[in-house]
C-alpha cells in the first residue's frame, strides 16, 4: 500500500507536467479576434491553470495519505480497514480504467478529443502501473493469511475488552 501511495503522488507530478496541455484546451475553441476572449481570457485561462495545479496537488496528497492510513489500520488487524481498503481501490481501478480508455481516445481519435491532458506516455505508463498496484493490494488483502490475522486480531480485542469489563477472577 505504501507503493500505492508513492503512485498517486507520482500520477499528480504527471498531472503537473501536462499543465501546458491544460491551458492549451482551454484555446481550442477560442477566437483570439472575439472581443468576449480579450487579455480577460488570457487571465481566466492562468488561474484555471493554477487551480487545477492545485487540486492535482491536493488530490494526489489526500490519495497518499488514504493509501499509508490504510497501510496502518490493515497492518493493525483493522476488518472494517479492509472493507474501506477494497472500496478505495475498487474506485481507483475503474479511476485508472477511465484515465487509460480517454488516453486509448485521444490516440486512436486525437481531433475528437483535441488536447487532453495525462494521454502522454509517462501518463499512461504511470497510470498503468498504479492499476497494478491497485489489484494487487486488492488481492493481497483477501488472502487466506491475512482472514485469518484479522480473526485473530478481532478474537484478541474482544477477549481484552472482556477481561477488561469483567477482570481476571470472573466466573469464580
Amino acid at each position: 500500500m505504501y507503493v500505492g501511495a508513492a503512485m498517486a503522488v507520482a500520477q499528480g507530478v504527471v498531472l503537473l507536467l501536462d499543465l501546458d496541455l491544460v491551458r492549451e484546451a482551454m484555446y481550442v475553441d477560442v477566437d483570439p479576434a472575439d472581443p468576449a476572449f480579450g487579455s480577460g481570457y488570457d487571465a481566466f485561462v492562468d488561474g484555471f491553470v493554477v487551480v487545477i495545479a492545485t487540486l492535482s496537488v491536493l488530490w494526489s496528497l489526500v490519495a497518499a495519505g488514504a493509501w499509508v492510513w490504510m497501510a496502518s489500520m490493515n497492518r493493525r488487524g483493522r476488518a472494517w480497514a479492509r472493507i474501506v481498503a477494497t472500496a478505495l481501490a475498487g474506485l481507483n481501478i475503474v479511476g485508472c480504467l477511465s484515465s487509460l480508455g480517454t488516453a486509448v481516445g485521444a490516440r486512436v481519435a486525437p481531433d475528437l478529443l483535441g488536447p487532453t491532458p495525462g494521454v502522454g506516455a509517462a501518463a499512461m505508463a504511470v497510470t498503468a502501473v498504479y492499476l497494478a498496484v491497485s489489484v494487487a493490494a486488492l488481492v493481497l488483502l483477501w488472502l487466506r493469511p491475512v482472514n485469518h490475522f484479522v480473526r485473530a486480531v478481532g478474537a484478541e480485542q474482544r477477549w481484552r475488552a472482556w477481561h477488561t469489563a469483567h477482570g481476571p477472577r470472573a466466573g469464580q
